[in-house]
C-alpha cells in the first residue's frame, strides 16, 4: 500500500502494509491485555489478579497498595464487600473446585497489609471547598474520596461526636474495622461540624463551592428533587447526592459522586470525560486444561492467618490467554504477545 503524505511544501511516498483503522481492527483481535474475569466484575476496578499476585507472593505492602487504591477506608469496606469478583472467578467453570475466597483476602490485606515507611509528599489543596450534609456510609466514603483528591471538606452532621458518626450504617463492622477507620479519619483533613440542625444544608448554601448531601436527608430539605442517579447529582438544586443500597455500592456511589464533584470545581459538565466506570465486559480466553481441582483454603468461620491467606491466594490460575503463544515458537522466542508484535511490524515497515 503506497500513501502520499504532504509534509511542509514537500509530499512524500510512504509504504504502508495496513492503514490506520486496519491496524486497529488487527490489534483488536488480541485479547491479551483484556482485563481478567475477576477485575471485569468490581465496579470500583480494584486490580484483583494483581493484589492476589502479591498474597501469593507474600508481598503484603504491595497488596494493601493496590487495595488503597480503590477506598480511603480498607477495613471498613472489606468487612462489609459483598465481593461480586468472586462469583466471577474462573475457577468456578471447573468441576470440584471452589473460586477463589477473595473476600476473605480482602480482609486479610486490609489487617495485615503494610503500609509504606516513606509518606508521600503532602499535596496542593484544592481551592473549591466542598460540605457535605448528613451521616452514614455513604457521607463517611465520600469524604475519604474527596480528601484524596485535596478538596478541603467539611461535614455538617446531627450525630453529637465522631464515635456515633461512625456508628451510623456500619453495624456490618466489628469494632476493630471501626477502631482502623477511626485512625484513618483522623489523619485526614476533615472538619466536622457536630449537632448540625436539619435546615443547615439551606442555611450554608451560598458558603461552599460544591454541595453534598446524604440521600434521605436531600429528599427531606428538596421533596421534588430529580436526580442523575449515575452521575449522583441533581442539576436543579445543584446538589450531588442519591441512592445506594449495600456497602460496595456505596462506596462506587461516592467514587462517582466525588469524580462529579471534581468536575463540577473545574465548571465542567459531570457527564463529560468520566472514561469507563462500574462493572465491564472482558473478552479474555483462559484455557482450563490442565488446571487441578483445589477446595478454599480459608474457613469461613475463622479469623484468616496469614499462611491461609497466602495458601488461598496460591490457588489463583493469574487468568490470561496465551494459548496462540502455547503454539508460536516465534511468540515463544520474542515473548511479546500478538497486539505488541502487530504493532511493532506496522511501525518498522513504515519507518
Amino acid at each position: 500500500m503506497i500513501l502520499d503524505e504532504r509534509a511542509s511544501t514537500h509530499v512524500y511516498r510512504q509504504k504502508r502494509m495496513l492503514t490506520k483503522e486496519e491496524l486497529t481492527e488487527k490489534e483488536s483481535l488480541c485479547v491479551h491485555e483484556q482485563p481478567a474475569y475477576c477485575n471485569a466484575a468490581c465496579p470500583l476496578k480494584l486490580d484483583v489478579k494483581g493484589m492476589i499476585g502479591a498474597i501469593a507472593a507474600n508481598d503484603w505492602r504491595k497488596a494493601l497498595s493496590f487495595y488503597e487504591k480503590i477506598t480511603p477506608f480498607p477495613h471498613l469496606l472489606s468487612a462489609g464487600c459483598e465481593a461480586p469478583c468472586q462469583n466471577a472467578c474462573k475457577l468456578c467453570s471447573l468441576q470440584g473446585t471452589d473460586a477463589v475466597s477473595i473476600k476473605g483476602l480482602e480482609h486479610a490485606v486490609a489487617l495485615y497489609g503494610e503500609k509504606p515507611k516513606s509518606r508521600a509528599l503532602p499535596r496542593m489543596k484544592k481551592k473549591k471547598t466542598v460540605a457535605i450534609f448528613g451521616s452514614g456510609l455513604f457521607c463517611l466514603f465520600l469524604a475519604g474520596e474527596l480528601q484524596k483528591k485535596a478538596y478541603p471538606v467539611t461535614v455538617f452532621c446531627a450525630e453529637p461526636d465522631i464515635q456515633t458518626f461512625l456508628s451510623k450504617g456500619t453495624d456490618f463492622a466489628g469494632q476493630t474495622a471501626l477502631d482502623d477507620t477511626r485512625t484513618a479519619l483522623d489523619s485526614m483533613d476533615i472538619r466536622f461540624v457536630f449537632s448540625a440542625a436539619s435546615d443547615t444544608l439551606e442555611k450554608e448554601r451560598g458558603n461552599y463551592d460544591i454541595l453534598c448531601a446524604e440521600y434521605n436527608l436531600a429528599r427531606q430539605c428538596c421533596p421534588d428533587l430529580e436526580i442523575d442517579a449515575h452521575l449522583m447529582f441533581s442539576r436543579s438544586e445543584g446538589l450531588i447526592t442519591g441512592p445506594c443500597t449495600g456497602v460496595l455500592d456505596t462506596a462506587y456511589a461516592a467514587k462517582r459522586a466525588a469524580l462529579t464533584a471534581d468536575r463540577l470545581s473545574q465548571n465542567l459538565d459531570p457527564s463529560n470525560t468520566r472514561g469507563e466506570e462500574g462493572p465491564c465486559e472482558t473478552r479474555l480466553y483462559t484455557d482450563m486444561k490442565g488446571v487441578e481441582p483445589s477446595l478454599c483454603q480459608i474457613p469461613s468461620a475463622a479469623e484468616v492467618t496469614k499462611e491461609q491467606a497466602v495458601a488461598e491466594a496460591s490457588r489463583c490460575i493469574q487468568c490470561q490467554c496465551d494459548a496462540c503463544i502455547k503454539g508460536c515458537a516465534y511468540l515463544q522466542h520474542y515473548k511479546k504477545f500478538p497486539r505488541i508484535l502487530t504493532r511493532e511490524i506496522y511501525n518498522n515497515v513504515s519507518i
